[in-house]
């Protein structure tokens, strides 16, 4: 994982856990100025076995973003799917590629572990995110990665959701085809 290392981003550890809820307090409408339901919401994914994985990014010595991977709809499916449920970034810091290298590092980090401990696949792991149909500047950070369109929903009121995903094709090995 040297890349990991030369990009500042690691697998999050519990100490990281009131950095993120600070981040997550202030990027997330579902817990938006309220640090006691970010420290919840966090602490609770967190906690939840292998389904979430959470990676942060630091400058300084301080948690600057994060990124959290949810394995969707159980652990050996012939068609695994990951949903990347989170990703906020440091307001201060938006438009400096943090995004971008969160998810360029991460997502082969979770296709690596999907292979590992998912003898099943068939073919492809589906990776999937959700976002505002009105969030330009998730769009396209998201575009580069999840090229695909497909699904809508209104699940938080009447503010529209598309999903982007893409396709990756299984490797035979958990070292093959990743990068």
């Amino acid at each position: 994982m040297d890349r990991f290392a030369e990009a500042g981003i690691r697998r999050a550890v519990e100490a990281d856990i009131p950095e993120m809820a600070q981040l997550n307090s202030s990027g997330f409408q579902g817990n938006r100025g309220d640090l006691g339901a970010a420290l919840e919401w966090v602490r609770d994914h967190f906690h939840s076995g292998k389904r979430y994985h959470y990676f942060i990014i630091e400058r300084e010595g301080k948690v600057v973003g994060y990124i959290g991977w949810e394995i969707r709809g159980g652990y050996v499916r012939s068609d695994p799917a990951v949903e990347l449920e989170q990703l906020s970034v440091d307001p201060r810091l938006k438009g400096q590629g943090l995004a971008r290298l969160l998810i360029a590092t991460t997502m082969p980090e979770m296709k690596r572990w999907v292979q590992k401990n998912n003898n099943y696949i068939a073919s492809n792991i589906r990776f999937f995110v959700w976002g505002y149909f009105d969030n330009e500047p998730a769009h396209s950070v998201y575009r580069e990665f999840f090229p695909q369109c497909r699904g809508y929903r209104e699940q938080f009121g009447p503010r529209a959701e598309i999903m982007r995903y893409i396709d990756l094709a299984w490797a035979h090995s958990a070292n093959e085809g990743v990068d």
